[in-house]
């Protein structure tokens, strides 16, 4: 118990009758505070006890965890590098080879270190990366888990809960990264969606007799262009198969419709043949509160009016991407 007093005012003196008994201001009262026990943080408390291990144990976790956030460390830029890089890969795979925390780490790396001059070897890799994750989850206990609602009491409980938790997040974020590689490995065209330097100052500001140009060049490489758009095609089918089980599989996991995963989405709607429902989800991504506009998505925007026929309204979105990032600006 806590005794003491409380007082109120400005320190001054009354010496009228409206005075309090002749006391000086401020005016003290006394005051009683009853002390609780301290209350035990049960929450913390399972934590600490679900943290439990021993020191040969704590040991080689901190040592694991230690080389995976080495590994993301380095730099995958040049061939060598890359060369080195994956070697590294290989032995901690081996070295711990049910490790999902390691795949997923090799995966997120393998997706930030891409680049558009790797074509179709650095798409299969992520492929690769993200297969390997998959494949290492036992979707059916992870499903089995969050069908039922489960109440955690004792630190087993918590520890089951926080290791199914973190198989679910790297098994949507692995179905996310292969979905967007098999498009790309489908459609050229979708790396514009994902990463896209395109600038449509010369299309639009282009001459009559550059336009007559373009279209003789046009016809005169017909041939050449036609045995690439061939090879595309007949690959599209196995990569296509492949995009339809991962976007279903994604859709047994997450919201589809979240703002998360609209990307996949407009490109699957696209390849369906829906460009209208692909334009409205695009546009309630560029529409995303708190968020500011993308360049490659207004650029796709273009695509989509440019596919629907929608000329006029593909020009006043050139006009606006020119005036929201212009190629240059003035020194003064």
């Amino acid at each position: 118990m806590l005794l003491g007093k409380l007082t109120y005012g400005k320190i001054h003196s009354y010496n009228n009758k409206n005075d309090k008994n002749g006391q000086p201001c401020p005016a003290s009262y006394p005051l009683r505070c009853v002390v609780p026990p301290p209350s035990k943080n049960d929450e913390k408390q399972k934590e600490k006890d679900v943290s439990k291990k021993t020191n040969a144990e704590g040991f080689e976790e901190q040592v694991r965890d230690a080389k995976i956030k080495v590994l993301a460390s380095l730099s995958r830029a040049s061939a060598e590098e890359r060369k080195e890089w994956n070697d590294l890969a290989t032995a901690l795979k081996l070295e711990y080879p049910n490790c999902l925390k390691l795949l997923h780490e090799i995966l997120i790396k393998v997706v930030a270190s891409q680049k558009k001059e790797d074509g179709r070897n650095g798409i299969n890799e992520v492929i690769e990366s993200a297969d390997q994750v998959i494949n290492i989850i036992d979707k059916d206990a992870v499903a089995k888990f969050f069908g039922i609602r489960s109440v955690a009491e004792d630190p087993d409980a918590m520890k089951y809960e926080q290791d199914m938790i973190k198989q679910r997040d790297a098994l949507v974020d692995a179905l996310y990264k292969k979905g967007i590689a098999l498009a790309e490995l489908e459609d050229d065209s979708i790396v514009r969606l994902i990463s896209s330097n395109v600038s449509y100052t010369v299309e639009l500001f282009s001459t009559e007799e550059n336009k007559e140009e373009e279209n003789v060049q046009g016809t005169e490489g017909t041939s050449n262009v036609q045995p690439p758009i061939a090879s595309v095609s007949e690959s599209s089918d196995a990569s296509g198969g492949k995009f339809e089980e991962t976007y279903l599989e994604l859709r047994k996991w997450v919201d589809i419709s979240s703002t998360k995963y609209s990307l996949l989405r407009v490109i699957h709607e696209k390849r369906a043949g829906r460009l209208g429902t692909a334009l409205k989800v695009l546009n309630e991504l560029l529409e995303e509160e708190g968020k500011p506009i993308k360049k490659t998505l207004v650029e796709q925007k273009v695509h989509l009016f440019e596919k629907l026929g929608w000329l006029h309204c593909a020009a006043y979105s050139k006009r606006s991407l020119l005036a929201c990032f212009p190629p240059d600006y003035p020194l003064f």
